[in-house]
């Protein structure tokens, strides 16, 4: 709640520095026109802080039409009576009519610096404005912000108003730069979700373009050893279709050999019994009709074919 509460404050106070413009003035802590015919009464009775204020209003546009010329005549006032900042101011207009010269301005730049570090209060202010605007010095919120917070403790008028407006700057600053470094880390983390998805992805598919290659190489070698074992069954197949071929042909050879080798045996018996035969009948035909032998003994006297 404290935070929100202060951040609404801080919002209130971007609205109206972007309204109102910037800040740049001891006096800037009251803007009506009130306090500029206030300030005008004062001075015009002679009164040094008075014209230095006056001078300041006539300077920034506050309560009265912004006026350069008006705002150097009552600061040359308050000069004279030794009010010091109001020299320094001079010069200050001096640089926004003619721009800064170093040779000329140079001096009162380093004074300017040197009576800041000295805490002065109203160079503690115009430094830190010129800081803020990156007029002359470098433009730097930090540094300025450093410098008004100084200012409020020599309490010069409008300093806590302008150290507020920066530090509002300075927060608005720092949340764009908060949104801008999440966006980043949102976009960063985007991308690398999106490279990893892709990384992914094109592994993935490298894995899967892998495991078809690797199954279309498996079914390859598969369908060549079973092209290998069908020829090799095609090859015993023919080899033994051979065998069996030579064992009939062989077969055939051997029964017809036997079948000759029969005929040729039975031929032979049939020859031999021809021959015989013939033999036989031809003894028959030489044979005599009484056998000797048979007339031999005792016995061939009683034979008639003996006698």
């Amino acid at each position: 709640m404290i935070f929100m509460k202060y951040t609404r404050q801080i919002s209130t106070v971007i609205f109206c520095y972007l309204i109102a413009g910037s800040f740049s003035s001891a006096t800037a802590y009251d803007f009506s026109a009130g306090v500029f015919e206030f300030q005008q009464k004062m001075a015009k009775k002679g009164d040094a802080q008075a014209q230095y204020k006056l001078a300041f209003m006539y300077e920034n546009g506050q309560g009265t039409e912004k006026d350069l010329n008006k705002a150097t005549g009552w600061y040359k006032k308050a000069a004279k009576k030794r009010f010091p900042a109001a020299k320094m101011r001079l010069t200050y207009i001096d640089t926004l009519k003619n721009g800064f010269k170093p040779e000329k301005h140079g001096p009162w730049l380093a004074k300017l610096k040197q009576d800041a570090g000295a805490n002065d209060g109203e160079s503690l202010f115009l430094l830190a404005s010129m800081h803020r605007d990156g007029y002359i010095v470098k433009k730097d919120l930090k540094r300025s912000s450093s410098l008004f917070k100084r200012a409020i403790k020599k309490d010069v008028p409008g300093a806590e108003a302008e150290y507020e407006a920066v530090q509002a700057i300075l927060f608005s600053q720092q949340d764009r730069q908060q949104k801008t470094r999440a966006n980043t880390e949102k976009a960063n983390s985007e991308k690398a979700r999106t490279e990893k998805a892709r990384t992914e992805k094109a592994r993935a598919e490298k894995a899967r373009a892998e495991k078809e290659k690797t199954s279309q190489q498996q079914a390859a070698e598969r369908q060549k050893a079973e092209q290998q074992r069908q020829q090799k069954l095609a090859a015993q197949r023919a080899k033994r279709d051979r065998e069996r071929e030579m064992r009939q042909r062989q077969e055939r050879e051997r029964a017809l050999q036997e079948q000759r080798a029969r005929k040729a045996e039975e031929q032979r018996i049939a020859q031999e019994k021809k021959e015989a035969e013939e033999a036989r009948k031809k003894a028959e035909e030489e044979k005599p009709l009484v056998d000797k032998s048979m007339c031999k003994g005792k016995k061939a006297k009683f034979l008639t074919t003996c006698r």
